[in-house]
């Protein structure tokens, strides 16, 4: 199972302009394949805004700081969600990942 952690945003330097087009391409794809996946909103709220999916496989090794960002932009559309289950599930990751391999070859 890979380990996502796309964190270009808020990694502390400019990215070039061909890395930055990339990177919103690449962030529309992701964003698509979670709502296809049936991800809640706020989860996919929450990539939008930190550009991270926190998963059970990359859980320990977010920093405090980044997952506090996520549970946040979570709240902000579902604080229920934020209170519960504000993980994608595994299923998620699974059809996420079968869904990015299909749409990026």
């Amino acid at each position: 199972m890979k380990r996502y952690c796309w964190s270009y945003r808020g990694c502390g330097r400019r990215m070039p302009t061909s890395e930055r087009l990339v990177d919103q391409k690449l962030g529309t794809a992701i964003q698509a394949c979670l709502r296809r996946a049936g991800v809640h909103p706020a989860l996919v709220h929450a990539f939008r805004r930190t550009f991270l999916l926190v998963t059970p496989f990359n859980l320990e090794t977010l920093p405090l700081a980044r997952l506090a960002e996520w549970r946040a932009a979570v709240a902000e559309v579902s604080p229920e969600v934020a209170m519960g289950e504000w993980l994608l599930s595994t299923a998620e990751v699974l059809i996420v990942e079968s869904e990015l391999e299909r749409l990026l070859g």
